[in-house]
C-alpha cells in the first residue's frame, strides 16, 4: 500500500499433482497363479504462476485495476499395459505458457448503481492465438433493502479433463493442454439475482445459465495416446448447457442463527458421435440440494448443526457398457450414457467448539460428528473390468464419524 491512491499486489504460486495407479490381473491354474495382465498408469501436472496487479483510486467513484499474469503448465503421462502376451506402452509430455493482461474498473453512480467492468486478453503459446474475454456485473439498489444483480462473462479453458469413461480405478481427474488438435472450451456465463435484507434477516435468489462451445468427449475412453492421433476433423465438438437456481434464507443475529438454502441445477452435454447424438447428464450432475444450518452458543461453547439432502449422481447401467479386449481393461459405452442415478442421500452433522485462554494462550477445543444417525449413503458406482464379467458395486460415503481437534494460538 504505497499511499491512499496506489497499491500493488504481487503473488507467486506453485501447484503440483501426481497420480499413480497399478493393478495385476491373475488367474488360478492348478496349484499356481498365472498373471493374465497388468496395468500401470502415471500422470502429473504442475502449474507455476506469477501475477502482478496495480490499483489506482484517485478518480471519483472509480477504482481502476491493471494486471498481468504468466502461467507455465507442464504435464506428464505414462501408460504401460500387458494382456496375455501383448505389451502396450506410451509416454507424452506437454508444456505451455499462458499470458494474460486485464484491466478492471469498479465504479458507482448516485449510490444506486454499481458497475464492475473489465476486459481480459489471453495468449496461449501452444495455439499462437489471442483470446478476448469481456466481463461485466451490475448491481441496482431499488430500495434500501432490495437490490438486483446482473452479470455476464466469457472464459476460455485451456486445460481439459482427461475423460476416462467409467474407468473404475485410475483417478479421472487427469488433465491435458489445448493444442492445434484440441481447441479451448469457451464458456459464456450469465447470472441474474435479487437480494433482500432487513435487520436480522436476508433472502437471496439467483438464476444462472452457462453455455459451453467446443466441448468434446470421445466415444471410448479419451486417453492421452489419442491426443497424438486426434485432429480437428476427427474430434467431435459439441456443446454443453448448465442452468440452475439458488435460493437462500438467512437469520443473521439472535440466540440462534443460520440459513436454509436450496439449489436446483441441470448440466447436460450433446455431441453428434457420442451417446447416439442424444443429450446426456454430466457425471457430477445433481438436480437438487437442500441444506439447513443452525448456529448457537451456550456457556461460551459454539454449537452448530447441519442437515443436507442431495440428489444422487448419474451412472451408466451395465447393459450399456462393455470391455474391449486389448484396451488395457478400459470400459466403453454402447449408448444411453448416464441413464440412471444412485439413490438420493442425506446426513446430519453436529459440532461443538470451546474457546479458553490460559496465560495469554488461546486454546480452541472441538468435537464433531459427521452423519450422526449413520445413514448409509451411496456416493457413486464403481465398475470392475478385471473380473470374468463386467460388474458394478456401490461405493458408500462415510458412516457415523466422530472427530476431535484442537487449535493453540500464541
Amino acid at each position: 500500500q504505497w499511499n491512499n491512491k496506489y497499491s500493488t499486489q504481487l503473488s507467486i504460486s506453485n501447484y503440483s499433482y501426481e497420480n499413480n495407479y497399478s493393478s495385476i490381473q491373475s488367474s488360478p491354474q492348478s496349484n499356481n497363479i498365472s498373471i493374465v495382465g497388468t496395468a500401470n498408469k502415471f500422470h502429473s501436472l504442475s502449474d507455476h504462476s506469477i501475477r502482478f496487479i496495480q490499483q489506482y483510486r484517485n478518480m471519483k467513484n472509480h477504482n481502476l485495476s491493471i494486471g498481468f499474469e504468466e502461467t507455465y503448465f507442464s504435464t506428464h503421462f505414462k501408460n504401460k499395459n500387458t494382456e496375455n502376451s501383448s505389451l502396450n506402452t506410451s509416454f507424452i509430455t506437454q508444456n505451455g505458457y499462458l499470458y494474460s493482461f486485464f484491466i478492471r474498473n469498479s465504479w458507482s453512480l448516485k449510490n444506486r448503481w454499481k458497475f464492475d467492468t473489465g476486459i481480459r486478453y489471453s495468449y496461449f503459446d501452444n495455439l499462437d492465438k489471442l483470446y478476448f474475454e469481456p466481463r461485466i456485473s451490475i448491481i441496482h439498489k431499488i430500495k434500501q433493502d432490495l437490490s438486483l444483480e446482473l452479470s455476464y462473462g466469457e472464459h476460455n479453458q485451456f486445460i481439459h479433463k482427461l475423460i476416462k469413461n467409467n474407468n473404475s480405478n485410475f483417478d479421472i481427474n487427469s488433465r491435458f493442454l489445448s493444442s492445434p488438435k484440441i481447441p479451448p472450451i469457451l464458456s459464456k456465463n450469465f447470472q441474474f439475482g435479487i437480494l433482500w435484507g432487513k435487520n436480522d434477516y436476508s433472502l437471496s435468489s439467483f438464476f444462472y445459465l452457462k453455455s459451453l462451445s467446443n466441448f468434446f468427449k470421445s466415444e471410448g475412453p479419451f486417453s492421452f495416446e489419442d491426443y497424438l492421433s486426434y485432429n480437428n476433423e476427427a474430434l467431435d465438438l459439441g456443446y454443453g448447457k448448465i442452468e440452475g437456481l439458488e435460493i437462500q434464507f438467512r437469520k443473521k443475529s439472535g440466540m440462534i442463527t443460520g440459513w436454509i438454502s436450496y439449489h436446483n441445477s441441470n448440466t447436460k452435454y450433446q455431441l453428434s458421435d457420442f451417446n447416439e447424438g442424444k443429450l446426456f447428464f454430466a457425471d457430477y450432475d445433481k438436480n437438487h440440494e437442500l441444506k439447513i444450518v443452525a448456529l448457537g452458543q451456550i456457556f461460551n461453547t459454539n454449537l452448530s448443526a447441519s442437515w443436507v439432502f442431495s440428489s444422487g449422481r448419474p451412472f451408466t447401467s451395465l447393459e450399456n457398457l462393455y470391455v474391449e479386449s486389448g484396451s488395457g481393461y478400459e470400459i466403453f459405452s454402447k449408448g444411453k450414457y448416464n441413464n440412471e442415478r444412485v439413490k438420493s442421500s442425506h446426513h446430519l452433522d453436529i459440532s461443538l467448539v470451546k474457546n479458553i485462554e490460559v496465560s495469554k494462550v488461546g486454546i480452541e477445543l472441538g468435537f464433531s460428528i459427521y452423519n450422526l444417525y449413520n445413514k448409509k449413503n451411496i456416493a457413486h458406482k464403481r465398475y470392475n473390468p478385471f473380473s470374468r464379467e463386467l460388474s458394478i458395486k456401490d461405493i458408500s460415503m462415510f458412516g457415523i464419524t466422530p472427530s476431535i481437534f484442537t487449535k493453540i494460538s500464541f
